[in-house]
């Protein structure tokens, strides 16, 4: 007897299918639809990851450049965020922008 081989266009279609399904029934429970989240998410991955790319170019200007034209300084930030999660991934966000530091965030997490 022989087996189905698993074909891409069937994987494809079952998954537009169940996307389908998905986004009919998550009205009924009161959700917003995750693939809205997902792909916001790869918008910020797609903007941290511009940013990034610029910041790191600025700070090699000011390495190359000899006379040192820069003002350091500490500013607050205040948030709206509400989850833990976010709160986490913003404060790593910028931490990992070069020439950037979270120093503190607020009990409430709505102030670094």
């Amino acid at each position: 007897m022989d087996e189905p081989i698993p074909q891409l266009t069937t994987f494809f279609s079952g998954f537009v299918v169940g996307i389908v399904i998905l986004y009919i029934m998550h009205r009924f429970f009161g959700t917003k639809f995750y693939l809205r989240r997902l792909f916001k998410m790869m918008l910020l991955m797609m903007l941290f990851i511009r940013e990034l790319i610029s910041s790191s170019f600025s700070v090699m200007k000011q390495i190359l450049t000899p006379k040192l034209n820069i003002t350091p300084g500490i500013f607050t930030y205040k948030t709206n965020l509400i989850g833990e999660w976010e709160i986490t991934a913003l404060a790593l966000l910028l931490t990992l922008t070069p020439g950037s530091v979270v120093m503190e965030v607020s009990e409430e997490g709505n102030v670094f």
